[in-house]
């Protein structure tokens, strides 16, 4: 069953928040009963936002940023800044984690003129678009169309 799956990454990844869309959040709030160390559920790009819920938009919105650490400092070499799950082709799916440096020095590598597909410098008049074949959450997607 998809969320078991769920749960298990959950597990693996030591979640507490978990971002989703209204087209998977009954199979997320049963894997994140489950795994039952879930705070809070933050759904995106939903019309009415459940009472179980957080709307991202909302957050933006009206958050003054009391919750967040106000100390925190970053190692760019060290901190993962995100943690996509391998396809799971030869076991089990796994956390891949890529820290804030790795994210930085693709995409440096992608801007470089011989590799970059993008054409001059973007302005009012210049605004590169792209067709998205692949997932924003397959690296290749999210690093090299996402961030860029």
């Amino acid at each position: 069953m998809i969320s078991d799956e769920i749960a298990r990454q959950f597990e693996n990844s030591g979640a507490k928040y978990v971002l989703t869309i209204g087209l998977f959040l009954e199979n997320i709030r049963e894997a994140g009963a489950q795994y039952g160390k879930i705070e809070k559920i933050i759904t995106l790009g939903m019309e009415e936002t459940p009472e179980d819920c957080l709307s991202f938009i909302g957050m933006l919105i009206v958050d003054d940023g009391s919750l967040y650490q106000k100390d925190y400092t970053c190692d760019p070499h060290n901190d993962i800044v995100v943690l996509p799950y391998s396809s799971g082709t030869t076991g089990p799916p796994k956390g891949v984690e890529l820290t804030h440096y790795n994210m930085v020095s693709n995409m440096c590598q992608m801007m470089h003129p011989d590799v970059t597909i993008l054409e001059g410098e973007p302005d009012e008049d210049n605004q590169e678009t792209t067709v998205a074949v692949l997932p924003f959450f397959h690296i290749y997607a999210m690093n090299t169309i996402m961030t860029i």
